[in-house]
């Protein structure tokens, strides 16, 4: 490459950095001057969860329940907005491979929500005097020396995930909608821990003269559950089995077997080959259901 190709390339990628800084140092200094605005306005919109930026959660013991975060008035126990402050929140699945798996917050059927952090006060004892007066209205405070104040406002949310599934990348928007708009933003990645949970295992076991299906419950409580199987390939031995309830093929053959099981407790049954073909565990489909 020629000598001036190469003091013209220099100059252009010198030119690419200095547009790239540019621009983000305008847009820091874009937010820096919106949040100074903000303050002097006495607009706090906070979250211990949540940041402007974004922040990333992860956790991986996800037992399957309801996920919180919460949203604030406040800079500080000090420092609190004294007004009404609008709010919507969304909640995405960001996992494009998942189907059939949504995101609802607060108990609703739907992945948005809306809000108002609504301002209050109320009586605070700044002379350590040990009076209770929480109780006490405007005038009966400041009557009494006591000051009229205004309190943290705190709206603790959460959201649900609908469908199976043992992991997901879940983001959180929430943003003030009146009288000014701030931004708050999160993403939770969730490992759902199958031991917090529970869950029927299986584990089949081929040997010389016969296999075994063992069924473990690692539930804490009892549950019921309904085996199937292909009675082409392994035929369940209606001798060694305790078998009162079960399900035949159009050959008369059993194909399904419905049991209690014990929580923390397992199950073994025997089966036999009809073939001569290696099984494994995917021959067999547990399905819960009610006692």
């Amino acid at each position: 490459m020629k000598k001036k190709q190469l003091i013209f390339l220099g100059i252009f990628l010198a030119c690419i950095v200095c547009i790239t800084c540019s621009l983000s140092y305008a847009k820091y200094a874009s937010n820096t001057l919106w949040n100074y605005y903000l303050t002097s306005k006495g607009f706090y919109f906070s979250s211990d969860n949540l940041t402007e930026k974004g922040t990333k959660i992860v956790n991986t013991i996800w037992d399957g329940n309801s996920i919180f975060f919460n949203i604030k008035n406040n800079l500080n126990d000090i420092v609190i907005t004294d007004y009404d402050i609008g709010y919507k929140v969304t909640c995405t699945i960001q996992n494009p491979q998942i189907e059939n798996v949504s995101c609802k917050l607060n108990g609703t059927s739907s992945n948005r929500y809306e809000g108002v952090l609504s301002n209050f006060k109320s009586c605070v004892n700044t002379k350590n005097d040990g009076v209770i007066v929480t109780d006490y209205d405007k005038t009966t405070c400041e009557m009494n020396g006591y000051e009229w104040m205004n309190q943290i406002a705190t709206k603790d949310l959460y959201f649900d995930i609908e469908g199976d599934v043992e992991n997901v990348d879940v983001n959180i928007i929430v943003t003030s909608t009146f009288p000014y708009t701030k931004t708050l933003s999160g993403n939770y990645v969730l490992y759902k821990d199958k031991s917090l949970i529970g869950m029927l295992n299986k584990q089949y076991l081929e040997y010389t003269d016969y296999s075994s299906l063992v069924i473990t419950n690692s539930y804490k409580e009892n549950k019921c559950a309904t085996v199937t199987w292909d009675s082409n390939k392994v035929r369940i031995d209606f001798e060694k089995n305790k078998i009162t309830n079960y399900a035949t093929d159009n050959s008369g053959y059993i194909n399904e077997i419905t049991f209690p099981i014990n929580g923390k407790e397992s199950i073994q049954y025997i089966f036999y080959k009809v073939n001569q073909e290696q099984y494994d565990t995917s021959l067999f489909t547990i399905t819960e259901i009610e006692c």
